[in-house]
């Protein structure tokens, strides 16, 4: 298996999604797909990945891929509360939104939030139930989420499953999260 920095710096060679692309050299950067909108009006980005602080973690290199592909957008991260002091200061994340654990008041106040922030593309890299109705509740043109997702209707981009896209059955959740992202 290849190390993580190989995989988040040299991305491996990987399958188109919907239409072919012809691949240049192995050592370049591919597209999974062509692009779903234009890349040049995002300004805002939201990425929503709650619940363990391990997946927290392993969501990092999503953020280094997205401040390395968009450099000049914002790109706002949405955890709970108790994780939220592992990305303070982190150098990818322009602003931590926290989600206290188990407060629907919480919840209301953090999804006024979320809309008012008016974001271009928002990221749901965890797909349960409060992600996804967080995602919906941002508003955004573009929510993106795995088809495989409990709700996933509540998305405007759908990313189909890990085998069409890296062509092999089980696969990292960086890998995964990486995945949502192309």
């Amino acid at each position: 298996m290849n190390r993580l920095r190989d995989i988040v710096e040299y991305p491996p060679r990987r399958r188109a999604v919907e239409t072919p692309i012809i691949l240049p050299a192995a050592d370049e950067p591919q597209p999974l797909a062509p692009a779903r909108w234009d890349w040049e009006t995002v300004k805002r980005v939201l990425v929503i990945r709650l619940r363990s602080i391990g997946d927290t973690v392993l969501a990092t290199p999503s953020l280094f891929a997205l401040k390395r592909f968009l450099p000049q957008a914002q790109v706002d991260i949405l955890v709970e509360d108790w994780v939220a002091p592992l990305l303070v200061s982190h150098p990818n994340v322009d602003n931590v939104i926290e989600l206290k654990r188990g407060s629907l008041a919480s919840r209301m106040s953090v999804a006024r939030r979320l809309r008012s922030e008016r974001y271009d593309v928002v990221y749901n890299l965890h797909g349960g139930t409060t992600a996804t109705f967080l995602t919906r509740a941002t508003g955004a043109r573009h929510r993106v989420g795995f088809r495989t997702y409990q709700y996933a209707k509540l998305h405007t981009e759908l990313v189909p499953s890990r085998l069409l896209l890296w062509g092999q059955q089980k696969t990292h959740s960086v890998e995964q999260q990486l995945a949502l992202l192309g």
